[in-house]
């Protein structure tokens, strides 16, 4: 079975992006200090790169206490050979309010959802490598953020 490409990127505009509260060594000593100028500024410089390689679709809702759901790569994995997307089960409280955001916005794609009992962090934890057309590796880490239960539970049931 050879490896579908990506057909599209997926970008939430940063208009509730800052750094409210610190749940991460990066996030250490930023509290409240979001430049969102220049935020916008590095998004759209982002953006206008990545949308020369593929469509990319650009998320404008707004949701209340979601200030990191800019980083899209957390709101799950996309296993593109069976169409499931794993939607993220964040383990920090601070990040909750999220998960209702990304289930209503993938909810409307066509994609077999399954929201697992184990804390899992999206693309943030668990990613693709491919190393040729035919071949490739899931990189996947654990610890703070993914239970390496969510691994043993779904990884090898699901054929990733």
């Amino acid at each position: 079975m050879s490896f579908p490409n990506p057909t599209k990127f997926i970008m939430k505009y940063p208009d509730t992006f800052q750094v409210d509260y610190v749940i991460n060594p990066h996030m250490e000593g930023n509290k409240g200090l979001v430049d969102r100028v220049n935020a916008a500024n590095q998004w759209n410089a982002l953006y206008n790169a990545l949308s020369k390689e593929l469509p990319t679709e650009v998320l404008h809702i707004s949701q209340k206490n979601t200030p990191d759901a800019v980083f899209t790569a957390n709101a799950g994995f996309y296993n593109r050979l069976k169409n499931t997307f794993f939607l993220s089960n964040f383990s920090n409280l601070e990040r909750k309010p999220e998960e209702n955001y990304w289930f209503n916005t993938f909810s409307n794609q066509k994609y077999k959802l399954i929201f697992p009992a184990e804390p899992f962090e999206g693309e943030g934890d668990c990613l693709y490598l491919r190393t040729s057309k035919t071949e490739y590796f899931l990189i996947c880490g654990f610890g703070s953020r993914t239970s390496n239960d969510f691994y043993r539970k779904n990884v090898f049931w699901h054929k990733f």
